[in-house]
């Protein structure tokens, strides 16, 4: 399975090691470098009053929980017929634990996203952020712009010249209007001060 570094787009330190590709957790898009205390867009972070919440999160049993339960489920199966001993059934309990785990986690993971919408909700009312993410590119609901005259935010705020789009992986400086890196052909960008 692969894995993304994500890196300062400025000083590049190391912000966090083994996020999948792909994959995301909630909070504000708009992070501060640790190190050079540099603003920059990390696209790992999703606002839930912006984007709503993932279909999966609200599941009693996570996809990896599933899969844990079906190869066990499946393996029952297998030792049932083929009269195997009491190790192999312990073997199935062990994977019938991280779909329990889940299960027993489910109040705690719900008690999370409704606090992550509490402090979505609170990070969009104030008005100078919720333009800062509209700037940026990202959906932001009518309400959380009430009073600020729309005209003035560009579609893109990169058009403004202030920041440049660069490459994820090789740090290669990329043409705005294109998908991929033309170095690497990787998909994901940062965007950085100029």
């Amino acid at each position: 399975m692969t894995s993304v570094t994500s890196r300062c787009p400025h000083c590049f330190y190391t912000i966090r090691i083994g996020k999948r590709p792909g994959d995301y957790s909630y909070g504000s898009p708009l992070q501060t470098c640790p190190k050079c205390n540099k603003g920059y867009i990390d696209n790992y972070y999703r606002e839930i009053e912006c984007e709503g919440i993932r279909p999966s999160s609200l599941w009693r049993v996570q996809p990896f929980g599933i899969v844990f339960l079906s190869i066990a489920f499946f393996l029952l199966l297998v030792f049932i017929f083929s009269g195997a001993g009491l190790n192999t059934y312990i073997i199935i309990l062990f994977l019938l634990i991280v779909p329990a785990i889940d299960i027993i986690g489910y109040g705690n993971r719900m008690d999370r996203i409704k606090k992550e919408e509490e402090l979505s909700k609170q990070r969009l009312s104030n008005e100078a952020y919720a333009v800062a993410l509209k700037k940026a590119g990202y959906y932001v609901p009518d309400e959380y712009l009430k009073g600020y005259n729309l005209s003035n935010i560009s579609s893109d705020f990169r058009m403004t010249g202030k920041y440049t789009k660069v490459c994820t992986k090789c740090k290669n400086k990329v043409d705005e209007n294109e998908k991929k890196c033309s170095k690497c052909k990787n998909k994901e960008f940062n965007y950085i001060d100029v």
